[in-house]
This record gives structure tokens, sequence and C-alpha cells, in this order.
């Protein structure tokens, strides 16, 4: 799933992953308010899943210091504003998870008794992601803020939690709303300017059949009212528009407004069935002889916001809910199915329930409802039968963006997410043939995550890609394991030790390094004294001469041996002399944390520089290292990120000009 995000992506899920990290470790940082903006097929639904799986990984650890939290609640809340929305990512709809009111109108009301049932559920929650947000209104959103501080007892924005914001402002507006969330109103109060930034996701990640014309929608999507249509657009969208005598009857079908949906679905119910039922609506009055509430002959005659009045449907025909009826189960607005079975009452005959066979069966697996029976079908009361359709006509003057949106997004903050990829931004440096780029990485067990690090954007800009805690073992290397353009050589664990019989043969351990094939080098496995360490040594002679070591030292290894065989490598490293001498690995010896280091202090008195400076763990402590010789000759230094290990990559990129 992860090896899957772009760049953009990986940034964004990377800068979410870094704030969970920081808020396990204690560190409190400031809640974020990002919106992911973006336009058909540029995986903003992909993101959400990745952001939520990992988000909710780390920050279930959260509660293991507080003795009264339940581990059992959930992290980070999957919300949108329609149920369909909500259930294609798993989520709830913002008015079932925060038990909003149907009315948003002045004055905000509160929960009362249900108070200490949500806050009990809520109460481990971080992040709250919210997707479909150009639906989102106003005073929907302001609602959610002012639901969030009754639930987390506080007045910070949004209850102190941190908001996801997904969506596209120029897709479905908010309903019976004249402004997007995004387009400041002086009349409604405004939590967007004050607290979001904003990353936009442009690259089209759909199947190669569907990239043309998500591309054609993502450039109407912004087109503006007096730009043409390119010829090559129309002729696409000429393409899609089929006209309704030519559309198969079954098809889903969709229209402007509801008598032409009403008129289809009559038409086309005829057409295929002829068992047609009328149901009517069970309307009931006060009975004026005997006070007791009576059902009317006739139904009353409903609004357009109101249920119909009369329901037309056959047993087989193609059904469409048009009302949330159960969130978790799938049963939303625009959940697909087949009506199968009209269910009387044994009294007087009249229908009482319909049995629908879902097209998504899946979730009642889970959780089948209270009415449900071993039929696999699912009864409801009530329900609406729409069939849609696609549209017929092509109309250019009603195809462009709306300018409000365009001005509120072009004068949005811009979220910078791009350090999160730090070797990226010095790419055009890094690829100079005058410099060297070398990257460690405890891998935690290479074979498991070789197809990670294939599919790392940084890795592959590796010249010497050093790897820890390789976890190989003997000589049989698999097809698998090797990189495109580069050599492999490794050093396993089993012959690392010649003193500590125990140590050699424990699992794990190990070291690899990938050199790029152009790279000539002398590879040392061996070396006076250096009996007992989990090293490899290379000699690059061009393009770029570098003495290059990696080390592994592990958490249980004792101080004194290490450092008397880190000690003699030093030696015979200084012996061939070759400069720049880059000496990097896992070390085990915390450089955040205070007190004696050892380690430090034998590269320093023989004049090297350790260039990492922030932490590299998932526990806010810096164990992976890189020690240089010629520290004038590092351009750029830092860490790099990734999912799959406790550990994080260091890198360094070195000029030969520099020296």
């Amino acid at each position: 799933m992860y090896q899957n995000l772009n760049q953009k992506q990986a940034c964004v899920f990377y800068a979410i992953r870094d704030w969970c990290i920081q808020r396990v470790c204690g560190l409190n940082p400031d809640p974020f308010f990002l919106y992911v903006n973006g336009g058909a097929g540029t995986g903003k639904s992909h993101l959400i899943k990745c952001i939520h799986s990992e988000a909710s990984k780390i920050l279930s650890r959260l509660p293991a210091n507080a003795e009264e939290a339940d581990i059992s609640n959930p992290t980070v809340l999957l919300t949108s504003f329609t149920g369909t929305a909500a259930f294609s990512i798993n989520g709830s709809t913002l008015h079932s998870l925060l038990k909003l009111p149907r009315s948003l109108n002045p004055p905000i009301q509160g929960l009362g008794n249900q108070l200490d049932e949500v806050r009990s559920e809520l109460m481990n929650a971080e992040i709250i992601v919210i997707d479909e947000i150009s639906m989102v209104s106003k005073p929907l959103f302001a609602y959610v803020d002012a639901r969030l501080k009754q639930i987390k007892g506080t007045q910070r924005p949004f209850g102190g939690m941190s908001v996801l914001a997904v969506g596209d402002f120029y897709q479905l507006p908010p309903v019976r709303q004249s402004k997007p969330l995004c387009v400041y109103d002086p009349e409604q109060i405004d939590l967007w300017q004050e607290h979001f930034q904003m990353i936009t996701l442009t690259e089209i990640m759909r199947q190669k059949d569907d990239v043309a014309f998500a591309e054609m929608l993502n450039r109407i999507r912004v087109k503006e009212k007096t730009d043409e249509l390119s010829q090559c657009d129309r002729d696409l969208l000429s393409q899609a528009v089929t006209a309704p005598e030519e559309c198969p009857i079954e098809v889903l079908h969709i229209y402007a407004t509801n008598k032409n949906v009403e008129s289809h679905n009559t038409d086309t119910l005829k057409k295929l069935h002829s068992n047609i039922i009328i149901i009517t609506a069970d309307d009931f009055q006060k009975d004026k002889r005997t006070g007791r509430m009576a059902r009317r002959d006739k139904p009353f005659t409903g609004g357009r916001n109101d249920l119909p009045d009369t329901l037309n449907v056959a047993e087989g025909a193609r059904v469409m809910l048009t009302r949330n009826l159960d969130t978790l189960n799938g049963l939303v607005n625009g959940a697909f199915g087949i009506l199968i079975k009209v269910v009387r009452s044994e009294n007087d005959g009249h229908i009482i329930k319909l049995g629908l066979r879902m097209d998504n069966r899946q979730p009642m697996r889970h959780n089948r409802s209270a009415n449900a029976a071993s039929d696999d079908l699912v009864y409801i009361e009530r329900a609406e039968e729409s069939l849609k359709f696609k549209g017929a006509d092509l109309d250019e003057k009603k195809i462009y963006a709306n300018p409000e949106v365009t001005a509120a997004l072009q004068t949005m903050r811009q979220a910078s997410v791009e350090e999160m990829m730090p070797l990226l931004q010095v790419r055009e440096t890094a690829s100079r043939p005058d410099t060297l780029t070398l990257i460690h990485h405890n891998t935690e067990g290479l074979p498991s995550h070789i197809s990670d690090i294939k599919s790392h954007h940084e890795m592959c800009l590796a010249d010497v890609l050093c790897l820890t805690e390789s976890h190989l073992q003997g000589s049989f290397v698999a097809d698998s394991l090797h990189l495109d353009g580069y050599t492999m050589f490794k050093r396993n664990r089993h012959v690392s030790y010649t003193n500590f019989p125990q140590m050699a043969s424990r699992s794990g351990g190990g070291v690899v390094v990938y050199l790029r094939n152009h790279f000539q080098v002398q590879v040392k496995q061996y070396l006076h004294n250096v009996t007992d360490l989990e090293f490899l040594v290379l000699k690059v002679q061009a393009p770029f001469p570098a003495l290059i070591a990696v080390v592994y030292r592990p958490p249980d290894y004792s101080l004194a041996p290490f450092m008397q065989n880190l000690v003699s490598l030093l030696d015979s490293l200084e012996i061939m002399d070759c400069h720049p001498i880059i000496v990097c690995g896992d070390f085990n010896e915390n450089q955040l944390q205070s007190g004696r280091k050892q380690i430090l202090e034998q590269f320093q008195s023989r004049g090297y520089s350790q260039l990492i400076t922030s932490a590299t763990t998932d526990k806010n402590t810096l164990l992976d290292l890189i020690f240089i010789s010629q520290p004038q000759q590092s351009l750029y230094s830092g860490v790099l990120r990734t999912y799959y290990s406790y550990h994080n990559p260091v890198f360094c990129v070195l000029s030969s000009s520099q020296s």
C-alpha cells in the first residue's frame, strides 16, 4: 500500500507520520491543520488509507502511559459528509460520529446526557480526517469545531485535535449554501483561512486507460469561464456523451432534477417489470373520536425534502438507497442492490418490509442488521428507488471553474512538506559527477523490506547504499535482493565474531553495501586485529576516491570489546592512506542523551566529525551515525524517512572539489 505513494503523497504521509512520532515521544507538537487538494485520480483516497493505517498504529502507543485509557478506541477518526464517501473509506458521517443535529442553526446545541458516552468513545482521538470537504458548509464546520471542543474539554481550535481535510472545492459545493468553505464570508464564522494550509496533489495515479480522461477532467476543473475548450478535450468529452435513446435501459442514468428522475424510473419500471407494486406512505394522524393515532387512507403530500408519498417497486428491480440507514454496514445514500422480496403483514397484508440483496454484501458479515435473516437479504422498512443516469448533452458554456474558489485557493497558505525528502531537494547537486551520495539504513531485515527499498523515492539516488541488520544467512543471495545498476557486497553475522561464538550463532545482524556498477572498488572483509565486529570496508578508487566502512553494533554487545575492535578498524583505515574516510552505521550509542559517549569521543580524538544531528529512530534517539575524516567535503547531510523500520536512513552528499 505505502509503496505506491508518489513523491508528493509520500511527503504528506511522512509529515503526518513525523507528527505522530513526536506526539508519542512526548514532544507535544502543535496540532496540524492540512488541506489535501487534488482533482480526479490524484490518489486522495489512497493517501487517506495510508495515513489512517500508519497514524493509527503509531498513536495506539499513546494510551500506554495512561492506565485509564482504552486502546480499543480509535486514535484517527475517518469521516465524510455523505454516507457513500464515509463507507468507501470505512469511516462515519460527521453527523453520526459527532451526534450533530439535522438543523445547524444557532445556538449550537450541546450533547447533554450523551456527552460522557461520546467522550468515552473519542477520548483517544488525536486526528480527524474529513473527506469530501467541499460539501462541508461553514455552519457545519463551526459545529464540528464546537463539538470537538465540548468532547475534549478545551477551547483550543477543534478541541486540540489535528485536522486533515481532503477533497476538491471545484466539485460538489455545500448543500443549500452559497459559498464553499474556502471562500471567505464575513457573515459566517471562518475557521478555514485562519488555520489551514494547502497541499495540492497533481500526479494522476489511476490505471493507464483512465489517465487521459482524468487529465482532461483536471483541465476542465480549473478552466475559467472565458477559456475555450481545446479540440482534443472537446472530442474526448463528446465520446463520453450518449443520447438517451441509445443508452441501454438498465444502466445507471443521471438527471438534473428529481422530476426527470421520477419520470425515467416510472417508465423504466413499466418496461422491465409487470409485477409492479405501489406502496403508499404510512402517515398517521389523531382520530378525533378515539384520541388515538390512526393510519390515513391517503398519505400527506410531502415537500421536496420529505420521503415520497408513494413508491413504485417490483421484485427483481434494481434499486438505490437515497438515505443513510446504516453507515457501518454500507446501507448509505447511493448504495445499490436488487429488490428480492416484498414482505406483507400476516394480519392485513400491509407491506411492512422490503428485502434487498445489496451489491456490496461483504460488510453485512461483520454486523448484520437486527432485521436480517438467514437468506442473505437486508430487510428495511423504508427505501427509495432512484435510478439515475449518464448525461445526454454537452453544453460548453456550463463547463468552468467557480472563480471564487480559484481566487481563494490562489491566496491560501501553502504547507511546506518537501523537507520530508531532503535528498530530493538537492538532487541536481547530488547528480553531479564530482559528488558522491552515501546512504546508511538499518533495515531490520533486508529480505523482508527489499521491495520497500526498491520503491523508496530517495534510496535510488545513492551511489553507495550501506545497510545494517541485513539478516542474511549463508552464501546464497536471492535474485530479488539485487538492485538494478548496483553491485552487492555482504558480510553476514556468523563470520563476524571469532571470540564470541554465542554472537556468531544468533540470527539477525549482518551488513550489506550496494555500489553503483561503474565504480571501481576493492573490498576489505578481514583486517588486522578486527576479530569481533560486524563490518565491511570498500576502498573506492574511481570516479570518487573514498574509503567507506559500514559498522553494526548489536545493542547487547558490550562496549569494551566493541571499542577494542573499533580502534583496530580505525587504525587499519588510516594505514590505507585514502581520504575521505567515511564510517557509517548503527552504533547503538544515543547521541541525544546526556553523559559520556565513548564511541563519539574515539572518532573525535582522530579528527572525525559526526554529521547527523537529529533523531533517527521512532523513539527519538540518535543511533545511526556518519563519521567523516574531512568534513569540509560534506555538502549536505541529514535524515530520510521510512515507514517499515524502527530506524530512519541517514545520508550525506560529498564533493571532491571541496577536499
